[in-house]
């Protein structure tokens, strides 16, 4: 019978730990984010990718903490070749799949940020980009990007709050202003706020003009921009995850 010596399961799925702790196999428990509760769903060790300027303090309570850098992924891509030669600022804006009937946060995110001197890139995910018809020449609307690799290249990020943007925003040390939709959304917004790296606008508050005095603030901000300059180094500095597997290897072997 296989038995494993280390059991990693993402923090929300105590039926991994259950079982493990039955079994008297160590457990490390990855963290995905700030909106989960601490106790029960740490391990015996945890995973943890987010930088100290937007850490969970709570994770303290555990012993051992493995930091891996977080590393942007997404599907194979063509980066638009439009954002070659740009000569004026990039907003890069994504509500990632448009889930909880954002459609009408969207286009009040396109209306706002279209009033600025700045070029705007839009990953409306799946379906149609027609449905929000012509668009001013300065709005440039498509389904997927590959994320990580337009994050180089933008000022700032206009998006939802999933915890694969904030940390992809943070590692290119850009600010952001989220709009917040639901799941963890809301707690990543509130931190990013917290922190100074950025700027939320819920419910209500999203309207064009907001989102174009928000947005304008953030490319201007200097405060802001050396908030997300020192996350960007902060993570660059964290140990590459092929370094933390070695350790993990080490944490089984021990305990």
């Amino acid at each position: 019978m296989l038995r494993p010596d280390l059991v990693l399961y993402e923090m929300s799925d105590v039926g991994a730990s259950a079982a493990a702790r039955r079994a008297g196999i160590p457990v490390v428990s990855h963290v995905i984010g700030r909106s989960m509760p601490a106790n029960p769903m740490l391990g015996d060790a945890g995973i943890n990718v987010w930088p100290d300027l937007v850490r969970d303090p709570e994770l303290t309570a555990l012993p051992t903490v493995f930091r891996p850098r977080p590393v942007p992924w997404n599907e194979p891509g063509t980066v638009p070749s439009w954002l070659d030669g740009l000569d004026r600022p990039l907003v890069y804006l994504t509500l990632g799949t448009v889930a909880f009937g954002a459609t009408g946060v969207l286009r009040a995110a396109i209306d706002g940020l279209a009033r600025l001197p700045v070029d705007v890139l839009v990953a409306r995910g799946p379906g149609d980009p027609g449905e929000f018809g012509d668009l001013p020449p300065n709005v440039h609307i498509t389904g997927f990007v590959p994320q990580s690799e337009v994050l180089p290249r933008a000022d700032l990020v206009v998006h939802h709050g999933g915890t694969g943007t904030v940390l992809g925003a943070l590692a290119a040390g850009l600010p952001q202003l989220v709009l917040p939709q639901g799941a963890d959304q809301f707690v990543n917004a509130e931190v990013l706020e917290t922190a100074n790296a950025g700027r939320a606008l819920t419910g209500e508050e999203v309207t064009a003009d907001a989102v174009e005095e928000r947005a304008k603030t953030l490319l201007d901000d200097a405060r802001v921009r050396e908030v997300a300059a020192r996350a960007r180094h902060e993570i660059a500095a964290m140990p590459a995850p092929s370094e933390v597997v070695r350790r993990l290897e080490e944490f089984a072997a021990h305990a």
